[in-house]
């Protein structure tokens, strides 16, 4: 599943991928964008209007917090993952 966001980033969620998305307009600070608990997601985040958006993700093991770049997240059955 591709979900493309308002500011043109995207997020690619892998098949059989358990991803918790959030309401990052409720944030204080840090726009939380989801919580993956298994599978794998490609993120890519786009600068908007020339500014970096101060997005986080949640893994079991990690908390991402991002300003403008692409990477990706994997989380096996154990809950332990990968970031790249």
């Amino acid at each position: 599943m591709v979900i493309d966001l308002s500011d043109g980033s995207m997020v690619v969620v892998s098949p059989e991928s358990i991803v918790t998305l959030k309401d990052y307009r409720a944030a204080a600070s840090l726009r939380e964008l989801f919580g993956i608990t298994l599978g794998m997601v490609r993120v890519r985040i786009n600068h908007f209007a020339g500014k970096p958006n101060p997005y986080r993700m949640n893994s079991p093991t990690a908390s991402i917090a991002v300003r403008g770049t692409e990477f990706s997240i994997e989380v096996d059955a154990e809950g332990t993952g990968n970031d790249w």
